[in-house]
């Protein structure tokens, strides 16, 4: 057997779905040559039942990590890599649903390359609450890009985490220094873009895929989001002007595209919890977005990433809460 190449983290916080369909995305992979780390927080004695079913199914190369004192995701994912012994690391967050054949295009590419890239994305969709495909056709796909002389994924990586495979010894960089409390899990932009800011190369993988299937609202923290956009542009500091510029371009594209566009297109019967929830969601990305929108107007001048992909059309929708169900299908990018 060839030597393994990731391991996969699935922190499990109190799903509402079961163990058993979690463990499945696993079990269900034709390539079974990956290590896993399960992260959960106080497990009950139906979970436990689940993680010994699926030890026996998996193997002794499953390592289990009890998080009794119910840490923060952060804390967990950062002692988690600490047992990572492959060169990569994928977190399978409870909502996602991997292709059976997932591993076996993941091993089969990064077996035949011989520059590895330093992150990867993986062609994704979201499902559940919203249902929509991203578009990748601007960037080149299956090759390994120089991130020093093409700035391109920085500025148009999907936000999410759910989506890329991270060389573990970024991913430990990542959440050595990570201070603030994420609590956007799969939806959070900081595993994403610190990790490229740590890169120096970028594949975009289309030869698999990975789906979102979320029905928790309460996932959709626009303050979180802000704080984690924080975070990453006080870190890129450093970097080149140019490199400056496409990530602040990400940055309205995850608040103004990704996030307004997805709670846009919530639906939700009048009167419910949810539609409550979303009302407030709402609410609070609208503040978010007003904070930036000097900034982000004077980019469309300035920044040539809101030049070519006509900002100013985007800027023009998110203006009214109203027509943010139409950013989905309406902005063309």
């Amino acid at each position: 057997m060839a030597n393994k190449n990731l391991t996969i983290i699935v922190p499990i916080y109190r799903p509402s779905i079961s163990l058993d369909d979690i463990f499945y995305n696993i079990t269900k992979q034709k390539d079974q040559n990956f290590n896993v780390i399960v992260v959960i927080d106080h497990p009950n004695e139906e979970a436990f039942d689940s993680i010994t079913k699926f030890q026996e199914k998996f193997g002794s190369e499953t390592k289990i990590i009890i998080n009794s004192a119910h840490q923060h995701i952060d804390l967990v994912l950062k002692q988690a890599a600490e047992y990572v012994q492959t060169d990569y690391i994928y977190v399978l967050y409870s909502y996602s649903k991997l292709k059976s054949e997932f591993t076996k295009h993941i091993n089969e590419y990064l077996n035949k390359i011989a520059l590895k890239p330093d992150v990867i994305e993986i062609s994704s969709s979201l499902r559940g609450l919203v249902n929509f495909d991203f578009r990748k056709q601007k960037v080149e796909e299956n090759m390994v890009i120089d991130l020093d002389k093409n700035f391109d994924p920085l500025a148009l990586a999907t936000p999410f985490s759910f989506d890329c495979i991270i060389k573990s010894s970024i991913f430990s960089k990542v959440y050595e220094t990570l201070k603030n409390k994420d609590m956007n899990l799969q939806y959070s932009p900081i595993l994403v873009y610190k990790s490229l800011i740590h890169a120096s190369t970028f594949t975009y993988l289309k030869t698999t895929w990975i789906e979102d299937w979320n029905y928790e609202i309460m996932l959709l923290n626009p303050k979180s989001i802000s704080r984690g956009w924080n975070t990453i542009l006080a870190s890129a500091t450093n970097l080149s002007e140019e490199k400056q510029q496409a990530l602040r371009f990400a940055e309205f594209m995850d608040l103004a595209f990704y996030f307004a566009g997805y709670v846009g297109a919530c639906k939700f019967k009048k009167n419910t919890q949810e539609a409550r929830s979303i009302k407030n969601i709402k609410i609070a990305l609208e503040a978010e977005i007003k904070k930036r929108m000097p900034t982000w107007i004077e980019e469309t001048e300035t920044n040539p990433y809101f030049v070519r992909f006509n900002a100013k059309s985007l800027i023009k929708i998110i203006e009214n809460v109203s027509d943010w169900e139409s950013i989905l299908k309406k902005f063309l990018w």
